[in-house]
């Protein structure tokens, strides 16, 4: 029994579309067992059986700008993200003191969209490191291959992505 797993139809599994419907990476399989993560095709488009790469953007380090306050969802750093880079960050991983965040992106003066919370006030200048979510931004060159595209997807799309049987 698979509780809380979404279990996919073949419709959701090729369906694509351009509004996004789950956090990037999100787990579900079909009846039988095949595996999908939700994922976010890069600037090219895929063809149907294309392999997934993930991107390879470097984590995007800095330091809290400022006290960051109990319950905050706009975590300001004192860095800065260009422009092309931004969107790879879309559902990454914010690490702050060792305690990890679900963040919805970041944006191009350094500030970071937190899905959760802070639990904690975070004092001025402390490391933070937001990770990459391998689902977002995805290409079909690169070395690092983490599934197959069963469908055609335009870029900037998001799509199930198959990754087992």
């Amino acid at each position: 029994m698979n509780i809380g797993i979404q279990t996919l139809t073949a419709t959701d599994i090729h369906d694509v579309t351009t509004a996004k419907g789950h956090v990037l990476g999100t787990f579900a399989q079909t009846k039988d067992g095949r595996k999908y993560r939700y994922a976010k095709n890069g600037a090219v488009a895929l063809a149907a059986g294309a392999t997934v790469i993930a991107p390879t953007q470097a984590a995007y380090t800095s330091t809290a700008k400022g006290v960051q306050k109990v319950a905050t969802t706009q975590f300001l750093t004192n860095g800065t993200v260009t422009g092309v880079n931004a969107p790879k960050y879309e559902d990454g991983l914010l690490t702050v003191g060792g305690a990890k965040y679900l963040a919805q992106g970041v944006a191009l003066d350094g500030t970071i969209a937190l899905e959760d919370r802070l639990d904690v006030a975070v004092p001025n200048t402390t490391a933070t490191s937001l990770a990459v979510n391998q689902f977002a931004g995805v290409t079909a060159s690169g070395t690092s291959p983490i599934a197959t595209a069963e469908v055609a997807v335009p870029a900037s799309a998001y799509f199930w992505a198959y990754v087992s049987a």
